[in-house]
């Protein structure tokens, strides 16, 4: 069993262990503590992790729905659920969104949900960063680069070095909640932490980002494909 290892110059004595959304087994420690002392502390801690990685397999096979790419299921698009239609034609393949329905060629059928994640990502890098880019000018605070995940959970992340990730899954929630994912994630390149002086930047460019949050809470479980 494998952990993810965050130092910090911050955090003086202790050291804490969390799982995260995606499973991923997240040690911090401060700068300098030895190796041996962290792997101990892990092992410590080991019956403890095993639990908590089974409830969360429990839970997302709990959660996660299978779809079934069939004739007039729906699929979200900035919250929005629009019916997937087969038909036949020609001229095209992959999966286009046209007078309210998705549709796929007939042929294609086997490889729908291989179309709908490519097309998702793609329309997912140019609204992205179109939204960043206006953000940006507003808060003045300018992200490296934009990587596209496929994080199931983790819909953001801002790297040390001010790169910006977001899953395309966003993509499925209202326009709303993906730019607060993005300003969320833009005010970490000024406030690397979730202190009163982030939660002030973040609430001068969205005062109801409270509500945005528990939407995204609460709502994650539209968002698998």
């Amino acid at each position: 069993m494998r952990y993810r290892l965050i130092r910090s110059r911050k955090r003086k004595k202790t050291l804490s262990l969390k799982i995260d959304r995606e499973g991923e087994v997240i040690i911090q420690a401060p700068y300098k503590t030895p190796l041996k002392e962290i792997d101990g502390f892990f092992r410590e801690k080991i019956v403890w992790v095993e639990k908590k990685l089974a409830e969360h397999r429990a839970h997302k096979a709990k959660t996660n729905k299978i779809r079934g790419f069939e004739d007039g299921e729906g699929f979200f698009y900035l919250g929005y659920s629009y019916p997937l239609l087969f038909k036949d034609g020609k001229g095209f393949n992959g999966v286009r969104l046209v007078n309210g329905n998705f549709i796929i060629h007939r042929d294609f059928r086997d490889n729908a949900e291989r179309f709908f994640v490519e097309w998702y990502k793609k329309t997912a890098r140019e609204l992205f960063q179109e939204r960043a880019d206006y953000y940006s000018k507003t808060l003045k605070l300018y992200p490296s680069g934009i990587k596209i995940t496929s994080g199931l959970y983790r819909y953001g992340s801002c790297s040390g070095r001010d790169s910006i990730s977001l899953s395309w899954r966003l993509i499925m929630a209202p326009l709303q909640i993906i730019d607060y994912v993005i300003v969320h994630e833009l005010c970490h390149i000024k406030e690397k932490n979730h202190s009163y002086r982030f939660w002030n930047l973040m609430e001068s460019i969205i005062p109801d980002y409270k509500e945005r949050k528990k939407w995204l809470k609460d709502n994650r479980h539209l968002f698998i494909l």
